[in-house]
């Protein structure tokens, strides 16, 4: 399969909403500062019930993969405490 009809995936396709819209099966940061959050525009991602949650920031070449089977969903932010680790390793 080429790039150009997998980057289709990841584009917004759906209405957006204030700060994400949605591509073909994930979220799709459009305003990454007032998402409120380190990820830059065009980041795309999921998240499963269970506390299962992916992130790929195209523009950093960064990839998170947070796999916890716990209930209730992300209890005290973590994934937000995660992403912000990784944000914060980064050395530009």
């Amino acid at each position: 399969m080429r790039i150009s009809k997998v980057k289709i995936l990841w584009v917004e396709q759906a209405s957006r909403l204030r700060n994400h819209g949605f591509g073909l099966g994930v979220n799709v940061v459009i305003d990454s500062v007032s998402f409120g959050k380190l990820w830059s525009e065009g980041t795309y991602g999921w998240s499963g019930y269970a506390n299962t949650y992916f992130f790929v920031d195209p523009e950093k070449e960064l990839v998170g993969v947070f796999m916890n089977q716990s209930l209730p969903n992300n209890p005290d932010d973590i994934w937000q405490r995660f992403t912000n680790l990784l944000y914060q390793a980064i050395v530009d």
